[in-house]
């Protein structure tokens, strides 16, 4: 009775580490797009292109 007891607090652990990681990514995601963003702007200077990731790429090459 004891043992079935600690499963769920186990599953509920497993699950808080799922989604504490799950948060990470999209924390690191976000910063990542955010720091590129920022690069392109003053890089090229021309906000109307900044959602071409080639643009982006050539950017960075004619620098």
């Amino acid at each position: 009775m004891h043992r079935l007891n600690c499963f769920p607090h186990y599953y509920l652990i497993l699950e808080w580490m799922y989604v504490n990681k799950l948060l990470f990514f999209i924390k690191y995601c976000l910063w990542l797009f955010v720091v590129l963003c920022f690069l392109y702007i003053a890089c090229c200077s021309s906000v109307t292109d900044l959602f071409f990731v080639t643009d982006l790429f050539i950017c960075f090459c004619d620098t």
